[in-house]
């Protein structure tokens, strides 16, 4: 399979996550996608902060990019900005 190919079926295959993503009311993510429609390997997450932990009213920001081998390899995920680490 060549890069070209794997880059199309890699945005098929996200773009039909997307939308059942989109389609679930009860999705994991309060908030995930694509930054914009040219760019599908590209997408950004708000995460909810567990319940009964310090963490539980807050709200983190995390980006994901996906190989274009997607989802033969796994994407990245980056918080944004990054979590302070105290020790």
């Amino acid at each position: 399979m060549n890069s070209r190919t794997s880059y199309s079926a890699a945005v098929k295959r996200l773009a039909i996550e997307y939308k059942q993503l989109s389609q679930d009311p009860e999705a994991l993510f309060p908030a995930v996608g694509p930054i914009s429609e040219e760019n599908y390997l590209e997408w950004e997450a708000l995460l909810p902060g567990p319940d009964g932990t310090p963490f539980e009213n807050g709200v983190f920001s995390a980006r994901l990019s996906f190989p274009s081998t997607y989802p033969l390899e796994p994407p990245v995920m980056k918080f944004e900005p990054p979590i302070f680490h105290p020790n």
